[in-house]
């Protein structure tokens, strides 16, 4: 028995048959549920039957227009998923599409804005270079006027000192002379 179901393979669903009786008895049942639905699709009458002896009313003799409508459902259902799958494929095309045009308009929307923020930033920074530059003028001009402030205070200073240098060499120099022309009398006068 095992011999005889080897590489022997469904001519309904093209799956390997199985080895022992029930599990053959079984598979016989899943396929003539599925004539059965494939069938109504058709719009056949229901099989009737119990178990491995189930039979296909209204087969004898018919068996031929009855599988030929069974592959023309077949045929249906396949062109249908085909119909599907190409569906599909279109949606998923459309998609695509739709989030390449997305991905664009937001590129020109980010580049648009980045240029606008880019120019904004610009007359800002023009802005301020022109306070910067105010303000070091005058700073430029403060530290001019400091500097000459600088120079006629050192003028001022070295007038000062050559002032009260006079003054203090002067008294000296009365002094020295007084002195010296008094004491050159009693030097004298000593001697």
């Amino acid at each position: 028995m095992a011999a005889a179901s080897c590489n022997q393979t469904c001519r309904y669903c093209d799956s390997e048959l199985p080895g022992n009786r029930r599990q053959l008895a079984l598979h016989w049942q899943s396929v003539v549920s599925l004539l059965a639905a494939v069938g109504r699709l058709a719009g056949e009458p229901p099989v009737v039957g119990d178990g491995a002896n189930r039979q296909l009313p209204g087969l004898e003799g018919k068996s031929v227009p009855y599988f030929s409508s069974l592959d023309s459902s077949i045929d249906i259902l396949k062109k249908r998923a085909q119909e599907l799958i190409e569906n599909i494929n279109e949606s998923r095309q459309k998609d695509h599409a739709l989030m390449t045009n997305f991905r664009d308009s937001l590129k020109i929307k980010v580049t648009d804005l980045t240029e606008k923020l880019e120019e904004r930033m610009y007359q800002v920074y023009n802005h301020h270079s022109k306070i910067i530059q105010e303000r070091l003028q005058e700073f430029t001009q403060k530290m001019t006027k400091i500097s000459n402030l600088e120079t006629e205070l050192k003028q001022v200073c070295h007038t000062v000192e050559s002032v009260y240098k006079d003054l203090c060499v002067q008294p000296e120099v009365g002094v020295v002379l007084s002195q010296g022309g008094a004491g050159g009398s009693a030097a004298e006068g000593d001697l």
